[in-house]
């Protein structure tokens, strides 16, 4: 959840701590944003953006980014490409997508994950905001022929909370969607009760649309200072990564927000290769916090967007690795 809250440096190599003595080489590409929010507060992103999905096809990174005037308010949703995940270009000054085009949206609907079909269909899996009070939201999806639309919304969500009492009884969010090896779907949510969120749920599919949910978190905290949520995966040929959000539980790490990094061979049992952030507050030089996050794999390299806020305003920043997760 957000809050509302340049002098030229080197790029900066960011050495991070990583369990069993290894370590997670993350490179800031550059201490300036890759994009930034609008200068003119009156447009549809002149406050925040943050960067929704990312994901590579057919020779370049393309990116669904949400924008926004205030938080929590309605979001819409940009389209940029990318020749190289770092360098990236706006492909229409307004935005593809719409928060009103969403009839269960409530305040919000963010971009979270997207992908092409083989038959040329795009695909964005989006999560709703349903509350401006507290957690309460549902995953829905929209296709299109072309990225820059028209986009047909669904007409219901395609994944909603559980029933009461269920660990994920409040709120569905911030989907990853990955193909496995048998060709079917899987996503990774997040997913939270009325008092927060409670972990990474997994949830099935053998065409994109229709879903299975398992019944209990695959990923979940072990400690009591951090909530793990926000899940990033992607699968390699050596197994799946996931990068997750580690939500400060405790009073004494108030806004000390972290990323975390877990690896699984099959994508069901995970083990979390990181018990301390290996991404902070302060590894964006004189920012003054980070939200949503997206990734990207291609060639061996991860690629991670991260939404930094400096001063009343977010903008979106990428690191890379060539760290093999998986070793």
């Amino acid at each position: 959840m957000r809050t509302l809250p340049i002098l030229l440096m080197l790029l900066v190599s960011l050495t991070l701590g990583f369990a069993q003595d290894d370590t997670v080489p993350f490179t800031l590409a550059a201490t300036d944003p890759v994009v930034s929010h609008n200068p003119d507060f009156n447009a549809w992103d002149g406050r925040y953006t943050d960067p929704g999905a990312v994901f590579y096809h057919e020779g370049q990174f393309h990116m669904f980014r949400n924008g926004f005037r205030s938080w929590p308010g309605s979001v819409q949703i940009g389209y940029l490409t990318s020749p190289d995940g770092i360098t990236w270009t706006e492909m229409s000054p307004d935005p593809v997508l719409l928060t009103d085009q969403v009839p269960y949206a409530g305040v919000a609907a963010l971009a979270s994950s997207a992908l092409v079909e083989p038959d040329g269909t795009w695909v964005i899996y989006f999560y709703t905001w349903r509350e401006r009070s507290g957690l309460s939201g549902e995953i829905g999806r929209a296709t299109a022929s072309d990225p820059l639309g028209e986009w047909t919304v669904d007409p219901e969500p395609i994944l909603t909370v559980g029933s009461a009492g269920a660990w994920d009884s409040a709120i569905v969010a911030a989907p990853s969607v990955v193909r496995d090896e048998a060709g079917g779907y899987r996503m990774y949510y997040s997913g939270g009760d009325a008092n927060g969120w409670t972990g990474i749920g997994l949830a099935t599919s053998s065409d994109g649309v229709h879903w299975t949910k398992f019944d209990d978190p695959v990923f979940t905290s072990n400690t009591t200072d951090y909530a793990w949520h926000q899940p990033r995966v992607e699968r390699t040929a050596d197994g799946y990564i996931m990068l997750y959000r580690m939500a400060p539980l405790t009073t004494t790490l108030r806004g000390q927000m972290g990323l975390g990094i877990a690896t699984s061979a099959d994508g069901l049992v995970w083990e979390n290769r990181t018990p301390e952030p290996v991404w902070e507050r302060n590894s964006i030089p004189g920012s003054n916090g980070f939200w949503f996050t997206a990734s990207a794999y291609h060639d061996g390299t991860f690629y991670v967007y991260i939404e930094g806020g400096r001063g009343a305003y977010t903008d979106i920043y990428v690191a890379t690795s060539n760290e093999n997760f998986l070793d």
